[in-house]
């Protein structure tokens, strides 16, 4: 009870944890140090890493995918009866001089396609 209010602490608690176990999983696919994590708000993250090539950029998106889904995170609330992810992939070569603002309306674009795809893929994103 809270100022004479009963609060349903539950659905925060699930939302909670959902987020935790998304992070642990991108921990175990990003976790070394020149690795970065954004959380851009509410469920949606964004990750800048370093790659070899492309290949293994995409090796590494789509193992994101494959730690998310053997989590098995309930979604009941979701289009999956477990949590996937969507991702948009934009890369960017050394020395390019393409701006910050560049790369993230592209990457979210790519993942805006990821979603209408049918969720749980990921999509590389044009230049």
């Amino acid at each position: 009870m809270t100022d004479g209010y009963r609060i349903d602490v539950s659905p925060w608690r699930i939302c909670r944890q959902r987020v935790r176990s998304g992070c642990w999983a991108m921990r175990e696919v990003f976790g070394r140090q020149e690795d970065i994590l954004l959380r851009l708000g509410g469920e949606e993250f964004g990750i800048i890493f370093r790659s070899e090539d492309e290949e293994q950029a995409e090796e590494m998106t789509t193992r994101l995918l494959s730690v998310i889904e053997a989590i098995g995170a309930p979604a009941p609330d979701g289009p999956c009866d477990t949590v996937t992810v969507s991702a948009g992939l934009y890369l960017v070569e050394p020395g390019s001089g393409v701006d910050a603002d560049h790369v993230y309306r592209r990457a979210d674009e790519a993942l805006y396609r990821a979603k209408s795809a049918g969720r749980a893929c990921w999509q590389r994103a044009s230049r």
